[in-house]
């Protein structure tokens, strides 16, 4: 969105592949443990050792219909990528505050994809949630994804049987969304 703030005359239509929300934090704090970065901290410290290359294997695991040559990239890059994604994850708050600044899209063709398969056992653990607490988090991430929608009056709102990773469970439902965007584009004569 803060792209789209800036740059809207290069902008002609949007899709949002389970997107983040401006007020995702605030909204989903009563539901979620606060996040704790430490040993990620720790580990970005000692990147230089080898010991995150090491530890790669166990900690990027392969998602459904992930192919193995794109989880391996990712374990390739853990060295060098964990600090900058730690500085990424540290600078949410204003990121999102920044999104949050802008969100009248007019009349651009949007269309907003939102994951709601239930969480599976590993991913509530990994975030440390009971799976009635992540059955708030899909109801409150639901109704955060039906005020996206809302910022074009030209939306698309499709739910997607499918965990975050849509692009890799249902690349399909993407190819069909920018598909679709692109159309509209192309008949508003915005080529």
């Amino acid at each position: 969105m803060a792209y789209t703030k800036f740059y809207g005359a290069d902008i002609a239509g949007l899709v949002f592949v389970d997107a983040s929300h401006p007020d995702q934090v605030k909204a989903l704090q009563t539901v979620m443990p606060p996040s704790d970065t430490m040993l990620a901290e720790l580990a970005a410290s000692l990147a230089w050792s080898g010991l995150v290359r090491a530890l790669a294997p166990g900690l990027v695991q392969q998602a459904p219909n992930q192919s193995l040559e794109d989880v391996q990239a990712i374990r390739a890059y853990a060295p060098t990528s964990l600090a900058p994604m730690l500085r990424e994850n540290n600078a949410l708050n204003e990121t999102l505050a920044e999104a949050g600044t802008f969100r009248q899209l007019g009349q651009r063709p949007l269309y907003v994809l939102t994951a709601m398969a239930p969480f599976s056992p590993a991913a509530l653990q990994s975030m440390k949630i009971t799976s009635a607490q992540g059955e708030q988090v899909r109801i409150i991430w639901k109704r955060l994804q039906d005020d996206e929608a809302t910022w074009s009056s030209n939306s698309r709102h499709e739910y997607v049987d499918s965990d975050h990773d849509i692009q890799f469970e249902r690349p399909d439902v993407v190819v069909n969304a920018v598909k679709a965007v692109v159309d509209s584009v192309r008949a508003e004569g915005h080529d």
